[in-house]
């Protein structure tokens, strides 16, 4: 709805899949609004990630595969998946290689600039990713998102979880934790007008700031009783 000609499921891990976790394969569900539908999937061995690959092209219902090897999380980095792919190519290259041979779609790449700080590396990747057969690698968008904006998301995120779960009182309580869960990561989010440079860095950590208005204000707290109150 908001002009989005291609949209992406979120992270799905390579390892939960293969062992059948259903809360990860639903990562992997389209909705009917979603015209050019890509999941994204994280692993760090090229035999595991060619099986997850091979499961989605017979079982699921996409138009592109999307490696992440741009995630910074710990747990996966130090096991060397996500953006820990960027550095060991010889890896990388199998693991795209064993993909494009089994799926029937594009297969495309999520990467940062680099993995250390200033020091840049994904420019000497790309040229060989294509080499490897890389349909699109894609960086970032800078969106200053208004408060209002923000709450009409809120208020569609409510709505389909009254529609997925039911509207009666498990429904809505449902509702309600996934709602707190998702305002609790929410409030990080800077206004990119607000920044005094972009993009803002994933390790900065801002003062309390005043927002432009009192909404933009309170969906900055880091108090839980303002998330309730925005919920």
């Amino acid at each position: 709805r908001f002009g989005a000609d291609i949209t992406c499921g979120e992270m799905a891990m390579c390892t939960n899949l293969l062992q059948g976790h259903q809360s990860e394969w639903a990562l992997l569900k389209r909705h009917e609004s979603e015209d050019l539908f890509g999941v994204q999937v994280q692993g760090c061995f090229p035999d595991t990630m060619t099986r997850c690959a091979e499961l989605i092209n017979n079982y699921t219902d996409v138009d592109f595969v999307d490696i992440n090897s741009g995630c910074p999380i710990d747990l996966v980095y130090k096991k060397g998946g996500g953006c820990g792919l960027m550095t060991r190519t010889r890896k990388f290259e199998q693991i795209i290689k064993g993909m494009n041979s089994v799926l029937d779609v594009p297969l495309t790449v999520k990467i940062r600039t680099g993995v250390q700080e200033k020091s840049n590396i994904a420019h000497k990747l790309i040229g060989e990713m294509k080499n490897w057969g890389v349909s699109m690698i894609t960086e970032s968008r800078h969106w200053d998102i208004s408060s209002s904006e923000r709450l009409d998301i809120l208020k569609s995120f409510t709505n389909f979880g009254l529609e997925h779960w039911g509207s009666d009182t498990r429904g809505v309580e449902k509702t309600r934790n996934f709602m707190l869960e998702w305002l609790s990561f929410m409030c990080r989010y800077i206004p990119v007008g607000l920044l005094e440079r972009v993009p803002q860095k994933i390790n900065e950590r801002p003062p309390y700031y005043m927002g432009r208005d009192y909404l933009e204000s309170l969906m900055a707290s880091q108090n839980v009783e303002d998330w309730i109150r925005i919920r």
